[in-house]
């Protein structure tokens, strides 16, 4: 090309810079005019050239660079553009030389320095991946099974290193008994055949140490089948794991069915026990009712006071064994409660009225104060066990010529918060011995008595306060108990939820209007009980009442008469030897007239489980031993009242 006809090719230091700016960062730049000077360079390219960085006139050509002096001249003449290459410190360059018209325009020569960067070579990045790997072993087959490939974690896992491994038979790794199997062969086939082999088992380390592994068995293809590549993670610490968790498992479904053995068997105890305690009370019961309607009796007063103690103490006996009961059913989440509409203020009347004996003879002035009615959603005769221990508790506690008062009062909770549920408070205050600040925080455990011997020498276990409790919780309330100290009385009172009023009428309502309206004249009733003594009692009370009485000692008795009358209700134990009371009304029911006969049950089995049992077995009421013959009397009038067909279960 003749420069004369050449485009302008700028060569002023500010297009230097510009492009020097616009260039990689390994592009250096020197421009020499007509005479070999130095009209520009890039700072470092004298280094890369080995001159003089002093140096504007180069009349001898850089050993790096031999002919550039000229590939300069060629270029000042006008001449094409010149190639060359040099490496220096081991980076090479590539030199590209051009003419370019300088600003005072002349011909210039331009060469750039281009920095050729050579690519790293590429590391195989799957065998670099495998050996990253820690937690997999990873290695390769031929397709005979032998070792071709070997990852670190594989060296690591399996104790062999590479060179150890490579070449041998991949069954190495497998325990004797698998071997003999051939499960190695097995694997591979599956491998080939499915496209993958894949479970769990134990495998061997290099020092015949066992130890659990899952791993997979995959073919290697492109077309044709090069080998096999088998990824394997070592499971021992898992597998040790669920081992121990299956050995506590087994531990604590024998420990458990242990204790459900042992608590089934305690229950069973206590229910016998229970049964056997009242069966004897049951009979004293009886007997002091029938002194008290003697008319020798009637007319003693002390003939009267002394049945009257015999029964309380028979109520007292059997109410300590009831409490123990309901512990029980309580602590293994037995007791159920059977929830109604109850008039708490009633109840209350009713517990303060029964218990005005007690506290006459104990010299105590028992008071209930007046209040509103109070409903509850409850269950009656656990709200009654509540009431009935606070108030025996406190006249027990409190001297002769003290006070104990009873009061109802609406309130919500104690916490006074705005949304508080409506309740009320139950509060029980004596004016008795007092309780020291150091017993209040236990006093409602279990077995906790106040002052230690002094207080057992009132009696009873230590149980009642106990029993409120979980009494209370159970229904959604709560206890609480104060006292300023010993010798100055103390408060106990239980807070319940409220409902705004009665639903439907209550079993005791019903049964007491029931017993206003209904009468047992010439009613006849089968009264069946094992026990001779038991049955003369219940015979003689029934009579007086006006109902005709058929009692017999056993079921095949029963049945015997059953063939030849009619029964209008019939009265029977559940625990009799050969044939017990469910048996019984089971056969009563397939003879003629008996198919709907309301029954009774009267045992000393007072479970919730007993109580469900006998109404499952076709009874309509349970009465608990010792069975006091006004609610005997009460439960007997309102099934005859209502008749077979509207008779309703009662507890």
């Amino acid at each position: 090309m003749n420069p004369k006809h050449a485009p302008s090719r700028s060569s002023t230091p500010a297009a230097h810079e510009l492009l020097s700016r616009q260039l990689d960062a390994g592009v250096l730049i020197l421009e020499l005019d007509a005479a070999s000077r130095v009209v520009y360079a890039t700072p470092g390219l004298e280094e890369l050239l080995g001159w003089d960085g002093a140096t504007e006139c180069y009349t001898q050509p850089p050993e790096r660079y031999p002919q550039l002096l000229s590939d300069a001249a060629h270029l000042l003449q006008g001449g094409g553009d010149t190639r060359a290459e040099l490496t220096v410190g081991g980076r090479t360059y590539e030199v590209d030389g051009r003419w370019r018209r300088g600003a005072d325009g002349a011909l210039h020569a331009l060469f750039r320095f281009i920095e050729i960067r050579v690519p790293e070579t590429a590391p195989d990045l799957m065998r670099l991946a495998a050996d990253s790997t820690e937690d997999y072993a990873i290695f390769t087959l031929d397709n005979e099974g032998c070792v071709t490939s070997w990852n670190s974690a594989a060296e690591r896992m399996f104790g062999y290193a590479e060179a150890q491994a490579l070449g041998r038979h991949f069954s190495m790794l497998f325990v004797a008994e698998d071997r003999v199997n051939g499960v190695p062969g097995d694997e591979m086939r599956r491998a080939r055949d499915e496209g993958r082999a894949e479970g769990e088992r134990w495998l061997l380390r290099a020092d015949g140490q066992r130890f659990y592994c899952s791993g997979v068995l995959t073919p290697l293809r492109n077309r044709q089948l090069y080998g096999y590549a088998k990824i394997a993670r070592d499971l021992t610490a898992r597998k040790r794991a669920e081992r121990e968790r299956e050995v506590l498992l087994r531990h604590e479904r024998i420990v458990r069915a242990r204790a459900q053995a042992a608590n089934q068997l305690k229950d069973e105890f206590l229910a016998v026990m229970s049964h056997e305690l009242k069966h004897p009370l049951n009979l004293i019961y009886a007997n002091a009712e029938l002194l008290t309607r003697l008319p020798e009796v009637q007319s003693s007063a002390l003939g009267q006071r002394a049945a009257q103690v015999i029964q309380r103490s028979v109520l007292g006996q059997a109410k300590i064994i009831d409490d123990l009961l309901d512990l029980s059913r309580l602590h293994t989440g037995k007791l159920r409660l059977a929830a109604a509409s109850v008039e708490w203020r009633r109840v209350v009347e009713t517990v303060v009225q029964a218990s005005r004996a007690e506290a006459e003879e104990q010299g105590v002035t028992l008071v209930l104060e007046p209040g509103p009615e109070v409903w509850l959603n409850a269950d009656e005769v656990r709200i009654e066990q509540i009431v009935w221990n606070l108030v025996s508790n406190a006249i027990k506690f409190t001297p002769r010529g003290g006070t104990v008062a009873v009061s109802v009062e609406p309130a919500p909770v104690a916490d006074g918060a705005p949304d508080a549920p409506t309740g009320a408070w139950l509060k029980v205050v004596d004016t008795g011995r007092g309780i020291s600040p150091a017993v209040l925080p236990r006093l409602f455990d279990m077995f906790a008595q106040a002052d230690g011997l002094a207080a057992r020498r009132q009696g009873g276990l230590g149980i009642g306060l106990a029993l409120v409790r979980q009494l209370a919780e159970l229904h959604g309330g709560r206890v609480q108990a104060e006292s300023a100290g010993e010798g100055c009385g103390a408060t106990f009172a239980v807070w319940l939820p409220a409902v705004s009023g009665p639903g439907a009428a209550s079993g005791a309502e019903a049964a007491a209007e029931s017993a206003a309206a209904g009468s047992l004249a010439g009613v006849r009733v089968l009264l069946v009980d094992d026990s001779v003594e038991t049955l003369e009692a219940f015979h003689q009370l029934l009579a007086m009442e006006g109902a005709v009485v058929t009692a017999v000692s056993t079921g095949a008795q029963a049945l015997a008469r059953a063939r030849d009358e009619t029964y209008d209700v019939i009265v029977s134990d559940i625990g009799m030897p050969e044939m017990d009371g469910h048996e019984l009304l089971a056969r009563l029911r397939g003879l003629p007239g008996h198919a709907r006969s309301p029954a009774v049950a009267l045992t000393g089995f007072g479970r919730s489980d007993d109580v469900q049992r006998a109404l499952a077995a076709g009874f309509r009421a349970h009465l608990n031993k010792p069975v006091r013959i006004e609610a005997l009397l009460s439960v007997l009038r309102e099934l005859v009242a209502e008749g077979p067909a509207h008779a309703e279960d009662v507890r």
